[in-house]
């Protein structure tokens, strides 16, 4: 499963091997994260984040959710990636 813009880390020539080696361990680890969430989670981040993605409203008019709820289940997900990156709410 790829996520918007996750191959784009080793597209540029000029990029620092480092940076391109941290960059790759950051996606896999996303990829794992939303592979572990439940599948109407990943659906809805997904249907947000990936290329030409739909605006919250959008994506609960289609999946017959609120808006509130499609918000809800976004921030729960970030959450999880922000964990699995280690990284805390406030960005630290």
């Amino acid at each position: 499963m790829a996520a918007a813009g996750v191959d784009d880390v080793d597209h540029d020539p000029g990029a620092d091997p480092v940076e391109q080696a941290i960059g790759r361990e950051r996606l896999d680890r996303i990829r794992k994260e939303l592979e572990a969430c439940p599948p109407r989670a990943r659906q809805i981040f997904l249907a947000v984040y990936e290329p030409g993605g739909r605006s919250h409203a959008e994506v609960a008019r289609d999946l017959g959710l609120s808006v509130q709820r499609v918000r809800q289940t976004l921030c729960e997900v970030r959450a999880r990636v922000r964990i699995a990156l280690g990284e805390t709410a406030s960005g630290d």
